[in-house]
């Protein structure tokens, strides 16, 4: 034999011994110890089948927490692809026995009606009398009560059906809302949203189909859209609230172009006054929002009066009607109502009722008084907000006060500087623009001292006053040298401009106030360009000379002032 051939025997003789140890290993196991043995294996057997269990357990509460997409598609779409397909089958066998003749209107609508009832049926016992099957029955139950509607709404509103079966709109509308009201039952009872949306959706789908009715429409809206707020104030839902409240303003507007009447507005501001209640009451309710609750409740605060004044501004323009003053005024009486009302609330939503209800005051008074008064009235509107601010505490009608002395300003400077009649010599009293600014001048100077006076008072409220008296202070000099400049020109400006200037040193240096020096220094600046600038080449000369003389005096006298109360001066910026 060769050498590879012996090698191949040796591997093959090892081989033979190793299985020959294994044997006698097991022969030796044998004879040993039965009873160890086998409670060695029923021991491992038995950790093994408890690991098995707790690896299912912990599988089985994994799943629990997380749910695949499997159990997700399996819990929810199937079960509504299912019904809808059902839905659809039962559709298109209608279909057919319609088209070969098979059956008539009424029995349609019967058998449509036992479908759906049936469906309806089908849900509520399976998630009644079987664990697990909740979500499928309110689908079933969801399909099943839509069925229903469309057959009540085709038994009127298909010709064929309406002129076999009889029924009238009133007939109609009235079944159609009873199946309505049964939804809302549902709803209740289920404690479900989209039983609710869907409900919603179905009464205000039957209003609009009897927009035809009359005044009668809109008392079934309004019965709807009351039940429609006791159900959202029940079961805290927002959404459908506000839902809701653009539905009602929706059908009140095809109502209204069909041939709607002015008194309608009566309805339109109940239902304003309804869900503003009504949202106030379920945000007090809720107390502590989520994000999403956050934002429905700012959506409603905002966007149901802002609905409402543009379908109330539209239905007077329509109608002729001049005084829409009375919605703003209206509307803002209404937010600050519910702003004081609210106050108890623990949600930071309530200074937003203010906030969204200032913008409609001053529409109003716009829309109601003349452009000088609307100044004046927006002044004083002005100083009793941070009036009641600093008496009340409230840091939030400190701000409606700053923006109402904002639009006044702005108002002041951009509208009435060209609109109002200017300085008249001969009657005195037509120069409105003088007054305009003198009205808002007042208004800042009276909130300057407010503040000043009341530093604590801001302080309480996280206000920063020193803030609050430099901007009301600087605005006070720029409306003071708009209101010179528009009145009085040549020689005669530069004079009154210098004198003013040197008036805020004195007055800077005697309340030891940095910001009126500076005040001082930035219009004496002004003052000495124009003099420069303007006066040298557009004056005569006796005017020029007046001015040049006259702002050497003022200079001087101030440099000197400056000289005389230097260390005044310095110690008050130190």
């Amino acid at each position: 034999m060769t050498g590879e051939e012996d090698s191949r025997i040796d591997d093959l003789e090892e081989k033979v011994e190793n299985i020959d140890d294994r044997l006698s290993r097991i022969e030796d196991a044998l004879t040993g110890d039965k009873e160890d043995i086998g409670g060695s294996l029923e021991n491992n057997f038995d950790s093994s089948s408890d690991s098995s269990e707790e690896r299912d357990d912990s599988s089985e509460d994994s799943g629990m927490k997380s749910p695949s997409l499997e159990s997700e598609v399996g819990l929810k779409w199937l079960g509504r692809i299912g019904v809808l397909a059902f839905v659809l089958g039962i559709a298109f066998s209608i279909r057919y026995a319609i088209q070969q003749d098979l059956i008539g209107y009424t029995t349609r609508i019967v058998l449509g009606l036992i479908a759906g009832l049936g469906i309806s049926g089908l849900g509520w016992f399976a998630k009644e009398k079987f664990s697990g099957y909740e979500r499928w029955g309110r689908t079933l139950m969801g399909g099943g009560t839509g069925i229903v509607y469309f057959v009540v709404y085709a038994s009127y509103h298909f010709s064929g059906y309406q002129q076999a079966i009889g029924l009238t709109l009133e007939q109609n509308v009235f079944f159609l809302a009873a199946v309505a009201l049964g939804m809302f039952a549902i709803a209740v009872r289920e404690n479900s949203k989209v039983f609710g949306a869907e409900a919603v959706t179905a009464g205000f789908a039957t209003a609009y189909l009897g927009t035809n009715i009359g005044y009668y429409i809109l008392i079934y809206v309004g019965l709807l859209a009351g039940g429609t707020a006791l159900l959202s104030y029940y079961k805290n839902w927002l959404a459908i609230h506000l839902y809701a409240f653009i539905s009602t303003m929706g059908i009140y507007r095809i109502w209204s172009e069909i041939g709607g009447h002015e008194s309608g507005l009566i309805f339109l501001t109940s239902m304003l006054a309804l869900f503003t209640a009504s949202s106030s009451a379920i945000l007090h309710k809720l107390r502590e929002l989520n994000d999403l609750d956050r934002v429905l409740g700012l959506a409603s605060i905002y966007v149901t009066p802002l609905l409402f004044t543009a379908l109330a501004t539209l239905e007077f323009m329509e109608s002729g009607i001049e005084y829409l003053y009375g919605i703003y005024f209206g509307i803002f009486a209404l937010q600050t109502l519910v702003y004081f009302v609210s106050q108890n609330l623990d949600v930071d939503l309530e200074n937003h009722y203010l906030f969204s209800g200032i913008p409609f005051g001053l529409t109003g008074i716009f829309l109601y008084f003349s452009d000088f008064w609307t100044t004046v009235v927006y002044s004083a509107l002005a100083i009793l907000l941070v009036f009641l601010s600093l008496n009340l505490g409230r840091k939030e009608i400190s701000y409606g006060g700053y923006f109402v002395s904002a639009v006044a300003g702005s108002k002041v400077l951009i509208y009435d500087s060209w609109r109002l009649a200017g300085l008249s010599y001969s009657n005195p009293l037509s120069s409105t623009r003088l007054f305009a600014y003198l009205a808002v001048i007042t208004g800042f100077t009276v909130i300057y001292l407010l503040s000043r006076l009341n530093r604590d008072g801001l302080r309480k409220m996280n206000l920063d006053y020193n803030l609050v008296e430099r901007a009301f202070s600087w605005s006070i000099v720029l409306l003071s040298m708009t209101a010179i400049g528009l009145e009085i020109e040549g020689f005669r400006l530069s004079v009154l401009w210098g004198v003013y200037g040197l008036c805020l040193l004195i007055m800077g240096i005697k309340l030891r106030l940095t910001y009126f020096r500076r005040q001082s220094i930035a219009v004496l600046g002004i003052t000495t360009f124009k003099v420069f600038i303007v006066d040298t080449s557009g004056l005569d000369t006796f005017s020029r000379t007046v001015s040049f003389l006259v702002l050497g005096i003022l200079l001087i006298a101030s440099s000197y002032i400056y000289t005389n109360y230097s260390n005044r001066i310095e110690e008050a910026v130190g």
